[in-house]
């Protein structure tokens, strides 16, 4: 991908960072970019920082590249805007539909 400037995401970093929640991101199309002069780079998605963050908020539906399941079963809470966890029938009770 060599322009995420119209990507959902970055206003969903904005907003989360409005409020002064503290944003990791991870996209293994993307390893940073930088945005309002502010440089971002994608975090490796590990057990211990799974377990660390409140909530994982999915805006792009990578099929092939992220283990969806691996997620679910280390966070409390998946705001899902893609529906690609749609075939996942454990941990249900954790994901979110926007």
């Amino acid at each position: 991908i060599d322009d995420i400037r119209e990507s959902p995401a970055l206003k969903v970093i904005k907003c989360l960072e409005k409020k002064h929640a503290k944003v990791f991101y991870h996209d293994p199309y993307v390893e940073e970019f930088e945005m309002d002069g502010k440089k971002y780079e994608s975090v490796k998605l590990t057990k211990e920082l799974l377990e660390k963050v409140d909530a994982v908020v999915i805006t792009t539906a990578h099929r092939n590249r992220i283990d969806y399941e691996f997620v679910l079963k280390y966070v409390d809470f998946v705001f899902d805007t893609k529906n690609i966890t749609k075939n996942i029938d454990k941990y249900r009770e954790k994901i979110h539909l926007l």
